[in-house]
């Protein structure tokens, strides 16, 4: 099922994600009224199960919180490295701004993201594709 989602993906038009990343939340925050930082757990089951796909090169981010089809400017702050995080900040004219960071740099095939649509936070792993 993995490998026809991955095809499907990469496959389809305009999304280019050849160099890219499939994201998965893994905890979700909200900020309270009161200045804090409240986990929701019932958003994070749903957000699991339905991944994101972050292309490197154009930053479109496609599926999940962070979609960013929306976007009026995509801007792909770092391309991320051995050194450096993926960045990216997605400008919606009627709303906040998105930032995602994909850390790139860490050892290993599963890279820790943060993602942030203004009064949402969300938390998770990335997988190159």
């Amino acid at each position: 099922m993995r490998r026809l989602i991955l095809t499907i993906l990469a496959l389809a038009p305009g999304l280019a994600i050849a160099d890219g990343y499939l994201c998965v939340v893994k905890e979700a925050y909200l900020i309270s009224p009161h200045g804090t930082l409240r986990r929701d757990s019932v958003y994070e089951t749903a957000l699991s199960k339905r991944p994101s796909s972050v292309n490197r090169d154009r930053g479109v981010i496609t599926g999940g919180p962070m979609d960013n089809k929306w976007a009026t400017d995509i801007r792909v702050l770092d391309r991320g490295s051995d050194s450096s995080a993926l960045k990216i900040l997605s400008i919606r004219a009627m709303d906040d701004p998105y930032y995602l960071r994909v850390n790139v740099f860490h050892d290993g095939l599963d890279k820790s993201f943060v993602g942030h649509t203004g009064s949402e936070i969300f938390v998770g792993t990335c997988k190159a594709i």
